[in-house]
């Protein structure tokens, strides 16, 4: 990943490898929780308390808009550049 000047490395979600302003920097965790279950939960109870999505529309809409951007930028060789806090399109 990079952002902000800075990049990280994701090994099996175990270790991690940071590298910013200086050195690089190593983490590691004995757990491979990736938060899968907590979302399913999360899912399941909005489902059954009748309640509204536990991920907000504007979050499904934005990373949906990221992966087409990334699949483009691989597909064409371009950067992919995205407006931040930008809306989804209205739905046909």
């Amino acid at each position: 990943m990079l952002a902000a000047g800075r990049a990280a490395e994701i090994h099996n979600w175990r270790a991690a490898r940071l590298w910013g302003e200086g050195r690089g920097r190593k983490l590691k965790t004995w757990s491979q929780k990736k938060g899968h279950r907590e979302e399913i939960q999360a899912f399941l109870e909005a489902i059954r308390q009748r309640a509204g999505s536990p991920v907000p529309f504007a979050e499904i809409a934005a990373v949906t808009r990221a992966t087409f951007a990334i699949e483009e930028s691989r597909r064409t060789g371009a950067q992919a550049v995205l407006s931040p806090g930008a809306q989804p399109e209205p739905a046909c």
